[in-house]
């Protein structure tokens, strides 16, 4: 990551380290210890696991949240190994990958088999030579080939130890305690190579409290493309003494990926009583992990993004955070979580900082010509701020602006509040890394961020104000022979839904997105609906509301019928936030 020094408050010297982590090329491959991209560019993994029962519905919002929001480059996508021979999976799969390399994520395709728990078997080389045949000339994903194998399956195991032997029997299988016949993980790297799959694939260590703690080079798989995947425990794996004995010492020779060291706070077991209570000393447990992660350039998944995990609901996406003293297997945990904390470290901030995102896509990069929404403690007599232009000041609070080229200005304010703030990003601050503070008219301390300003930077507004879900705009259709206007959502004091959009042969039904950061583009803009390419009517600053971006589509009426699907704005190469609209 890029790191900039400069005078922040513009009386001490600080550093602001904040980058947007580029997006992969693909196919990956792996030289020496690192994973190298299409362009020769290292790349180390950071993401997260998607919910096991994904659908559609969720999928192209919750990646582009998942991108733009937490800054992440990877999901991983548990695929059933039951369900894979039901006819039409594959396809459905295949349609998830594509929603999440168009939003710039890499996909880890995990195979999740019950019946194969423990070690995998004939049954999971079959599984692997159908999904790799599927999935083998798609360039951003990665197979994981088999989740938490157990050292216990193996005859004469002790707890504790790890023996060579043991080690054979991973990489080359045996008959287990219960009498099956299991293949090692060769075979299964030998039966995505049959069908012609050249992707990285990624082999998972035993999951217990060893991990590769002594692990023999002599045992490693025979082929050039291969990530090791580590479960860290927290009971166990708490320093960096601990991980440098069980997996980080191999860092400096092979690929390592870490997964599954959420606190696992829904569970009353030894793993989660082993969480510090405290907040304070949980929330410096996460970040110790992922520092550790991040200096010794090992990839890295954050629990799932599930509620109760990394969010309190798929409805708002909003991150889950570890505000009171932590107790395990209780019903209250869906609202306790260390969302945040990774949502911070993937910004480089804490909750200290004024955390600012465009008030579009919900993304770290601003628009030139744009707004921007900063979150913290901002005031306590929320206001708007009123008139064109708008005043520098509001309800005593200002924003200044220190930008790459050195200049600073005071910002425009639409609005200050009791957590946020709204402002207007000048067309004339410089692109890159931008300084911003608050600053309060008494004098006492205000709060300081980063912002990554970029001359086009497209997002659109939705019904919740958060980037997901509905999107807001306004339709224009026939109706009995009357031109007829109405929002395409409509919501409760909770939650918010798409509302259905006629589309007819009398007239055609436009329909108005709001939105920020694309007024000024240059390069060619195009919509789809469904992966259905959209007539754009109209792009631009929006008549009447000069804070505001429009785009004006046209729903053609092959579309009629449709139903609720992905709506994806992109200028040239950049992509908005992934909104939801309804045609019937």
């Amino acid at each position: 990551m890029k790191l900039i020094c400069t005078v922040l408050l513009f009386t001490t010297l600080a550093c602001a380290q904040l980058s947007v982590r580029p997006a992969i090329k693909g196919p990956l491959r792996v030289k020496g210890n690192q994973l190298i991209d299409s362009t020769g560019l290292g790349v180390t993994l950071q993401g997260t696991q998607a919910p096991k029962s994904l659908t559609l519905d969720y999928a192209g919002t919750m990646f582009s949240t998942i991108r733009q929001r937490w800054n992440m480059n990877a999901v991983r996508l548990p695929l059933s190994v039951d369900e894979s021979q039901t006819p039409g999976y594959f396809d459905r799969i295949r349609e998830i990958v594509r929603r999440a390399n168009q939003s710039e994520l890499l996909v880890i395709l995990a195979a999740d088999d019950e019946e194969d728990a423990g070690l995998p078997t004939d049954r999971t080389s079959a599984f692997w030579k159908q999904c790799a045949a599927h999935f083998k000339d798609h360039p951003r994903v990665i197979f994981d080939l088999f989740s938490e194998p157990s050292a216990d399956a193996i005859p004469g195991h002790k707890s504790g130890t790890r023996t060579a032997g043991e080690w054979q029997f991973w990489l080359r299988g045996g008959t287990d305690v219960n009498g099956r016949k299991t293949v090692g993980m060769q075979a299964l790297v030998d039966a995505v190579r049959s069908t012609g799959a050249r992707q990285v694939v990624s082999v998972m260590a035993f999951e217990d409290e060893i991990l590769l703690r002594g692990f023999p080079e002599r045992y490693l798989i025979s082929d050039p493309d291969v990530i090791y995947e580590v479960c860290p425990l927290n009971r166990v794996h708490n320093t960096d003494a601990a991980r440098d004995r069980d997996f980080g010492y191999l860092a400096t020779s092979v690929p390592i990926l870490a997964m599954d060291w959420d606190f696992q706070l829904d569970q009353d077991d030894a793993e989660c009583r082993s969480v510090p209570r405290d907040p304070k000393a949980a929330k410096a447990l996460v970040q110790s992990h992922m520092n550790y992660f991040d200096a010794k350039g090992i990839s890295w998944m954050a629990s799932s993004f599930t509620p109760g995990k990394l969010i309190f609901s798929m409805d708002s996406m909003e991150p889950t955070e570890l505000w009171k003293d932590l107790r395990c297997g209780a019903a209250e945990w869906p609202t306790v979580g260390m969302g945040l904390e990774v949502q911070l470290h993937q910004w480089s901030m804490t909750k200290e900082n004024l955390i600012t995102v465009s008030a579009g896509a919900g993304g770290i990069k601003v628009p030139q010509n744009g707004l921007a929404i900063g979150y913290g403690e901002v005031t306590n007599a929320p206001a708007y701020g009123e008139g064109w232009p708008l005043p520098t000041t509001v309800s005593e609070v200002s924003i200044r602006i220190k930008d790459s080229a050195g200049n600073e200005r005071m910002a425009p304010i639409l609005y200050a509040g009791i957590g946020q703030i709204t402002y207007w990003v000048d067309a004339a601050t410089a692109p890159g890394l931008a300084l911003v503070e608050l600053v309060r008219s008494d004098g006492t301390k205000g709060l300081t961020g980063s912002i990554i300003v970029e001359a086009i930077s497209p997002g659109l507004f939705t019904a919740t104000a958060n980037a997901r879900g509905p999107v807001n705009a306004l339709a224009r259709f026939s109706k009995d022979g009357q031109e007829v206007s109405r929002l395409v959502y409509e919501c409760d004091a909770i939650h918010c839904w798409t509302a259905p959009v006629p589309v007819s042969g009398e007239m055609p039904t436009l329909v108005e997105l709001y939105g920020t950061g694309f007024r000024d583009a240059t390069e060619p803009i195009r919509v789809t609906l469904g992966n259905r390419p959209v007539r754009i009517v109209q792009s631009g600053p929006q008549p009447g509301a000069p804070m505001n971006d429009l785009l004006v589509i046209e729903l053609e009426p092959h579309l009629k019928g449709l139903g609720e699907e992905d709506l994806v704005f992109f200028v040239g190469d950049k992509i908005s936030n992934i909104v939801r609209l309804r045609v019937e």
